[in-house]
């Protein structure tokens, strides 16, 4: 039988070990330009090699030499490459402190190479469950906050629990909320939202106002390009209106939310409340205004081109500081916005 060396060679390809592209180590590696290495790969991949096996075998082998740092090089070079990838399409960007598996890595490499010219949710999905596990692994300094990750419940494979109304990673509207709830609302709905919710029902009509429906958090409207999560991602004790501590997004604000907004990509995003303004002010450093002086005035334009409008929560507390009547005026200017971008 034929060696991957055998095979690769009929392909005429250089370097029939694929050091010259996967490994910066090497001394072959800057013997060709990152698009020389990409149109390698897509021709090994085209020729039915898969890349997984490739790479598995090339570790195994150095491994034999008593080289395991080799696939810690091997890691380093598929970020490289997937990175350049990405360039083209977004601002996201996989980080040296990173610990994706190069299982995980080859797998987001093949689904980009396959065309480089979108940007497939199979890729984001990739990314994204390593945000969720990242966030399932952080720890609050603070015993009246926890992570969703410590509770046991069914549903747990989102950055923040409102996901699971709407979650599309192609969204075009993100929304950040406050918080999901506390203790007891986490564990009475098993990690999901409950549609009667009155802060739910308000948030319904309000998107009706965009023109949008949202469906229930039981019944979502699948059709709709959203993403939903709040600034806090923990769990807080002392019931739903126990209040919020700036502690508990101001670091998570970085880790997660930026990275969130980086690889969804949307064209608008929603801060409802002032927790929410916060944490968006807190990623784009913004010198934050109060909120009627902020929501009278929107949008404000990012420095990423994105459309930021605040508005008030639509909690029974938010609605205390600015009527839904009022409210829902707010909304309505935001889809005069909407409905420019879609001229």
């Amino acid at each position: 039988m034929p060696t991957y060396t055998e095979k690769l060679k009929k392909l005429n390809i250089a370097n029939p070990t694929l050091r010259d592209c996967f490994d910066p180590a090497s001394s072959e590696f800057s013997d060709t330009t990152m698009e020389q290495k990409i149109v390698t790969l897509q021709k090994v991949i085209a020729n039915g090699f898969s890349l997984q096996k490739l790479t598995t075998d090339y570790c195994k082998f150095y491994e034999k030499l008593n080289k395991p740092y080799v696939a810690k090089d091997l890691h380093q070079g598929l970020k490289t490459l997937i990175n350049n990838l990405l360039q083209k399409h977004t601002s996201f960007r996989l980080k040296l402190v990173d610990n994706y598996s190069n299982k995980e890595l080859v797998n987001a490499l093949t689904i980009l190479l396959e065309d480089t010219t979108i940007y497939p949710i199979e890729a984001k999905e990739i990314f994204y469950k390593h945000l969720v596990d990242k966030r399932k692994k952080y720890v609050f300094n603070d015993t009246e906050i926890f992570n969703p990750s410590e509770l046991k419940i069914a549903f747990d494979e989102h950055l923040n629990a409102w996901g699971y109304w709407h979650g599309n990673l192609n969204a075009d509207i993100l929304l950040i909320g406050q918080d999901f709830g506390d203790y007891n609302y986490y564990i009475n709905n098993d990690g999901k939202d409950d549609p009667t919710n009155a802060t739910n029902v308000k948030l319904s009509y309000l998107f009706g106002e965009l023109g949008i429906d949202i469906g229930q958090s039981d019944n979502p409207n699948t059709n709709a390009k959203l993403y939903f999560t709040n600034a806090v991602l923990g769990v807080k004790k002392g019931g739903m209106a126990a209040p919020i501590k700036k502690a508990w997004y101001a670091d998570t604000a970085k880790k997660f939310i930026k990275p969130l907004i980086q690889l969804i990509e949307p064209k608008t995003i929603i801060a409802m409340g002032s927790k929410a303004y916060e944490v968006i002010s807190i990623i784009y450093n913004l010198d934050q205004k109060r909120m009627k002086e902020v929501v009278d005035t929107n949008p404000i334009l990012l420095d990423d081109n994105k459309k930021l409008f605040v508005v008030y929560h639509c909690s029974n507390l938010g609605i205390a500081n600015r009527s839904f009547i009022k409210q829902c005026e707010d909304w309505r200017k935001i889809k005069l916005y909407l409905d420019q971008n879609d001229r």
